[in-house]
């Protein structure tokens, strides 16, 4: 689409605290947040589909979250990383 950008983005690692995930754990996060299938998530980070499963059950546990979407809100709630407003032209 004409205009596209990523919507979120990782907020600096070495200045925040990123809690209970590990920074693979929160690109992961990023990603799914964006909307990204693991496919696309493990094609982005280049690792395979079952290692992104596997992260994302270990972000939800983690997280006490029942859902990507759940998860995606705690980190912006969070900080962790940052929504931005993107426009498009119509």
């Amino acid at each position: 689409c004409k205009g596209e950008q990523p919507i979120m983005t990782v907020v600096s690692m070495d200045s925040i605290d990123i809690g209970p995930l590990s920074r693979r754990e929160l690109e992961v996060l990023t990603l799914a947040a964006e909307g990204l299938s693991n496919q696309e998530i493990g094609d982005a980070l280049v690792i395979s589909n079952r290692t992104v499963a596997s992260h994302v059950e270990h972000i939800l546990d983690k997280l006490s979250a029942p859902n990507r979407a759940a998860a995606a809100a705690y980190a912006l709630r969070e900080g962790l990383i940052l929504g931005r407003v993107v426009r498009y032209d119509r």
